[in-house]
C-alpha cells in the first residue's frame, strides 16, 4: 500500500484534533501529552548540530534515511513545543525528501493553535518546518 500524500496525512491529523477545538485547554493538554511521549534523545544526540535555530525552547531534530525515505527523531524541552514537533514528526515520517521540501503544513492555523500559543512559541514553528525542509534538502535521494 503506497503512503498517503502529505496533504492526506495532514488532514488526518486535523481530523483527529478537530473535536478538541471547542476545548482549547484540552487541545493544549493533548499537545503536551504528545510531546511528553516522544522518546528521549541521548546526550550524544543533543549536539548543537541537531539544534533547530530560532526556537525559544531548545529543539533537536535528527533525520534518518531508510531506503528512499526520510524518518526523523526529535525532542524539545518545552512540552507544547514538543507536541508541535511530534505532529511534524508524524506528518513527515517516511516521506521522500522532495515531498518534504515541497510541503508546508497548515495545521497550526487550521486548528487555531496560532491563536492559543504565545508569540515566541508561535514564531518558532516556521523554524521547525524549515529544519525539516533543510534536512530533506541535505539528504535528497535521487
Amino acid at each position: 500500500m503506497p503512503p498517503l500524500p502529505l496533504s492526506s496525512k495532514e488532514e488526518k491529523i486535523i481530523d483527529e484534533l478537530t473535536p478538541l477545538l471547542d476545548a482549547p485547554a484540552l487541545l493544549l493538554h493533548h499537545l503536551m501529552e504528545l510531546g511528553g511521549a516522544l522518546p528521549p534523545l541521548s546526550p550524544e544526540e543533543k549536539k548543537a548540530a541537531h539544534l533547530v535555530p530560532g526556537c525559544l525552547s531548545r529543539v533537536w531534530l535528527l533525520p534518518e534515511v531508510m531506503g528512499t525515505r526520510l524518518f526523523f527523531r526529535g525532542h524539545a524541552e518545552a512540552l507544547i513545543t514538543a507536541g508541535l514537533l511530534a505532529l511534524l514528526l508524524i506528518l513527515f515520517a517516511g516521506e521522500a525528501p522532495q515531498a518534504i521540501r515541497a510541503y508546508t503544513p497548515t495545521f497550526l492555523t487550521r486548528l487555531r493553535l496560532d491563536q492559543l500559543l504565545g508569540a515566541q512559541r508561535r514564531s518558532g514553528f516556521p523554524h521547525m518546518i524549515a529544519a525539516f525542509h533543510q534536512a530533506a534538502a541535505q539528504m535528497d535521494i535521487a
